[in-house]
């Protein structure tokens, strides 16, 4: 019983994780997504989002829309603008996931992997 429990929320987790790196996976996205990890809690405006990652407001959006929808991101109105910001505990994993797998470096690498 324990068992099954245990292994029905490592699926779940398995799924989110995947949901989330699969979210990175594209360029336009994981720019956006870089961009908002940089900009901390104050978050970002849509338009400045999108003068960052050089795309149309509409391609931005459905962007945007792929990073909410893996729990990336949180938007809020800030009178007629929105406010897009990473979820920083949640997305702290997947930035560091993604930061082992491009180094270079293969010593730097083990570094890396040691230190989680």
């Amino acid at each position: 019983m324990i068992a099954d429990t245990l292994a029905t929320a490592q699926d779940a987790l398995t799924g989110q994780a995947s949901a989330r790196l699969g979210a990175l996976a594209h360029e336009t996205r994981l720019t956006v997504f870089r961009a908002l990890m940089r900009a901390g809690p104050e978050g970002l405006a849509a338009g400045a989002l999108a003068g960052s990652a050089q795309v149309s407001s509409s391609n931005l959006s459905s962007h945007l829309n792929v990073l909410l929808g893996a729990g990336l991101v949180t938007v809020r109105r800030d009178g007629r603008q929105r406010i897009y910001v990473s979820m920083r505990p949640i997305s702290r994993p997947c930035a560091s996931f993604w930061a082992f797998w491009s180094m270079s470096d293969a010593r730097a690498r083990r570094k890396c992997a040691a230190a989680w």
